[in-house]
């Protein structure tokens, strides 16, 4: 059969702002990449509307954001990339953002960084989980994203729609005895691991001398043994 298997499942800029996403939600939302919007929106009298499935059978967001006990889609993400400028996808983002509109599910616009600041990005999720109905299970680290970076990093974001949270990682002490690298940090911008590329995770030492203290660590440990202390 004419089939094989594809080395990109994901752009680098989508696996890249991935990491960031599962730094952030914890055990509390899933994160669905490049979900079909077929399989996400049904069509009011299909019989009477088959252009209207047409118009959404090859099309996709970039990552669908679940509650995790439910599966319940709670919002969407788009992250644009320099594409998003040409005509015809900004009659496909147009349509797509009318199509979220009507259906109540909100749609958040991300301009492609090479480093994103996630304490916006956590302000911005909130605000659109605020006007959606509240998980069951309700995060308690939901509210440890706080006083937002007057860098303008998002400030191109848009959201459809109206209304995530940002958690942050706890480690043991096993973690920090086996750290190769370290190099200093800011807490608000995710800084990108030196040895492997990806942006880092924010984490709490758990145990030692440092404990309580957050630092930047690579989420590829214990491939990569890099560390960024925050200052």
């Amino acid at each position: 059969m004419p089939f094989r298997l594809r080395d990109d499942f994901l752009s680098t800029a989508e696996h890249s702002f991935f990491q960031v996403l599962r730094s952030m939600m914890g055990i509390y939302f899933i994160i669905c990449p490049k979900v079909s919007l077929s399989d996400v929106f049904f069509i009011i009298n299909p019989d009477k509307n088959m252009s209207a499935y047409n118009r959404i059978n090859h099309k996709h967001v970039d990552f669908l954001i679940c509650d995790s006990q439910t599966m319940r889609p709670r919002f969407a993400i788009e992250l644009d990339d320099k594409s998003h400028d040409r005509l015809d996808r900004v009659e496909r983002d147009a349509f797509v953002d009318e199509l979220f509109e009507t259906a109540q599910l909100p749609l958040v616009h991300i301009p492609v960084r090479s480093t994103y600041n996630t304490n916006e990005l956590g302000a911005l999720f909130r605000t659109v989980l605020s006007g959606t109905q509240k998980p069951e299970n309700v995060n308690p680290l939901s509210e440890q994203v706080t006083n937002p970076s007057s860098d303008n990093t998002l400030s191109t974001a848009t959201m459809v729609n109206k209304p995530i949270v940002g958690s942050k990682g706890s480690v043991t002490g096993s973690y920090s005895s086996q750290i190769s690298e370290v190099k200093s940090g800011s807490e608000n911008h995710t800084p990108v691991c030196p040895k492997c590329g990806q942006p880092m995770v924010l984490r709490t030492a758990g145990e030692g001398p440092n404990k309580g203290n957050r630092f930047w660590g690579c989420v590829n440990f214990p491939k990569y043994k890099v560390i960024m202390k925050i200052e």
